[in-house]
C-alpha cells in the first residue's frame, strides 16, 4: 500500500497527546515527519515512548555519541518478537539474529570485515561506467516525451539492477526482486521487527526470497564467480560465516541495495523539484553534485531511525536509561538539529564538513554500503540534469507506507530535453 498526498508540504499536525514512534506509520507523518522531529528536539532530553516502551533520542550530539557507545547493543530480543509472531513467520527471526546490523562484536566485526570489502570506493570505481550507461539508456528513452516517473524509471530499477548484478542473480526478474526486497524491508523497518496486519503475502514473498538465495548459493558453489554472493559463499566454505549468516546477510544486501538507495534517489529528486534554483545550479555545475548528495541525504534521509538496547546504565540529557531498555536513535531528527546545523532544514552546499550527518550511521555500525548509495545517487542526478532542464512536477507524488524506510512510490516529472552535455 502506498501513501497518497499532493506535492505541497504537509501542515503541522496539532498535538493533543505526546507523539509515539507508531505515529510514523500514519500517512500524514510519512509525508511530513518533521513536526514529530521538531517536537522531539524541543523536549528537554529523551522522550519515553510508552507505546513502544522505548526511549526516543533526537539530539545530534546524543545520537552521535550513542551510535559509538559500546554500552549499547544493536541486538534485538527476537525470541520475544517470535513469541508474538504467526507460527509461519517465526523462522525469520533466526535470520534477523544473523543480520550484520543486529549483532555486536566480535561477531559484528567478523561479518563486517567480509561484507564491507566489495563496497569500498576503490572497488566501486569500476562499476561507475556501467551504472552511468544504464542511467543514460533510461533517460534517452524518455527524452522524446520529456516525461518520466522517477521511481518507476530510475530509483526503483537502477538500484535493483545494480544489486542483482553485484549478487550474480541476473536470471531473477526485477519485479520479483522488488517484491522480495520490499517484504524484507517491511520486517526490518517494523517496530521490534514484528510485522503487523495481514502477513500472508509477506510470508509468500519471504519464502521465495529465501529459496532463491539458496539457489544462488548452490549455483555459486557449483560454478564459482567473482560476485558478492561468491565472496560470501567462499567465506562460508572457509568457516568464516555460518550458513544462517550467509543467507541472512544476502537478504540484508537485497533490501539495503534497493530500498535505502532507491529512497535516497527519489527523495533527492523530489527535493530538487522543490528547489528549482538548486537543480539549475547543479545542472551547470555538476562538480557540486557530490556535495549536494551529502546534503540531500542529511535533510531527506532514507532511514528515519535505528534501535539499540542499553547494556549498562546510561545518562542521556539528564535521563537515566537502565540496562535492558530500548533506545531508538532518531537519525532524521538528529540531522535537522539546530544545535548542530545552522539553518538545518535547508540544503546548503557550503556547509562545513563537521559535524557530519548520521544518515548512514556513525561508529562501528556505519553503513558500509554508503559509498555505493552515494555513487548511484550522484550518477542518477548527473544523468537527469544532463539530459534535461527545467525539472518540474507532472502529477501527484505518493509516499510508500513505510515509516522508517521513507521514500516515494511515485514521482512523475517533466523536463525540457536537451543535448546531453559531457560529464
Amino acid at each position: 500500500m502506498d501513501v497518497h498526498v499532493d506535492s505541497s508540504p504537509a501542515s503541522t499536525i496539532a498535538r493533543t497527546r505526546p507523539y509515539s514512534l507508531y505515529d510514523l506509520q500514519r500517512p500524514e507523518l510519512i509525508a511530513d515527519p518533521w513536526p514529530l522531529y521538531r517536537w522531539l528536539l524541543a523536549a528537554d532530553g529523551p522522550h519515553w515512548d510508552r507505546a513502544v516502551r522505548s526511549w526516543l533520542v533526537a539530539r545530534h550530539a546524543d545520537v552521535s555519541r550513542l551510535l559509538d557507545d559500546r554500552g549499547l547493543s544493536a541486538a534485538t530480543d527476537h525470541a520475544r518478537a517470535a513469541a508474538y509472531a504467526p507460527p509461519e513467520l517465526r523462522h525469520i527471526f533466526a535470520l534477523l539474529d544473523a543480520h550484520v546490523s543486529f549483532v555486536d562484536p566480535p561477531d559484528h566485526t567478523r561479518m563486517r570485515q567480509i561484507l564491507g570489502e566489495p563496497f569500498k570506493p576503490r572497488r566501486l570505481a569500476a562499476l561507475a561506467g556501467w551504472i552511468r550507461g544504464t542511467v543514460d539508456e533510461v533517460l534517452a528513452r524518455c527524452a522524446g516525451t520529456g516525461r518520466l516517473d522517477v521511481v518507476a524509471d530510475l530509483s526503483l530499477p537502477i538500484p535493483l539492477q545494480v544489486i542483482r548484478h553485484l549478487l550474480g542473480m541476473e536470471d531473477v526478474e526485477l519485479a520479483a526482486l522488488h517484491r522480495w526486497s520490499t517484504a524484507w524491508g517491511h520486517v526490518v523497518a517494523a517496530p521490534g521487527h514484528l510485522p503487523t496486519g495481514d502477513t500472508r503475502e509477506l510470508r509468500v514473498d519471504l519464502g521465495e526470497l529465501i529459496a532463491n538465495l539458496h539457489t544462488a548459493v548452490a549455483a555459486h558453489r557449483a560454478r564459482p564467480r567473482d560476485t558478492v554472493t561468491g565472496l560470501l559463499v567462499r567465506a562460508a566454505d572457509e568457516g568464516r560465516l555460518r550458513p544462517v549468516e550467509l543467507i541472512g546477510n544476502l537478504m540484508m544486501l537485497v533490501t539495503a541495495g534497493q530500498e535505502t538507495t532507491g529512497n535516497l534517489i527519489s527523495n533527492a529528486v523530489a527535493a530538487l523539484l522543490d528547489r528549482p534554483d538548486l537543480a539549475e545550479r547543479l545542472r551547470t555545475r555538476p562538480d557540486l553534485i557530490p556535495a549536494a548528495v551529502d546534503e540531500l541525504a542529511r535533510v531527506h534521509p532514507p532511514t528515519q531511525y535505528t534501535v539499540r538496547t542499553a547494556r549498562t546504565p546510561i545518562d542521556v540529557g539528564g535521563r537515566r536509561i537502565d540496562p535492558g531498555q530500548s533506545v531508538v536513535l532518531m537519525l532524521a531528527a538528529a540531522n535537522r538539529d539546530p544545535a548542530a546545523f545552522v539553518d538545518p532544514d535547508t540544503v546548503r552546499l557550503d556547509r562545513p564538513a563537521k559535524p557530519r550527518s548520521v544518515t548512514f550511521g556513525h561508529g562501528p555500525h556505519f553503513c558500509f554500503g554508503a559509498p555505493l548509495a552515494r555513487l548511484e545517487t550522484e550518477l542518477v542526478l548527473a544523468g537527469l540534469l544532463a539530459h534535461g532542464a527545467e525539472l518540474r512536477p507532472a502529477g501527484e507524488r505518493r509516499w510508500r507506507a513505510n515509516g522508517n524506510l521513507r521514500g516515494l512510490a511515485t514521482l512523475p516529472i517533466a523536463f525540457r530535453p536537451e543535448r546531453r552535455v559531457p560529464r
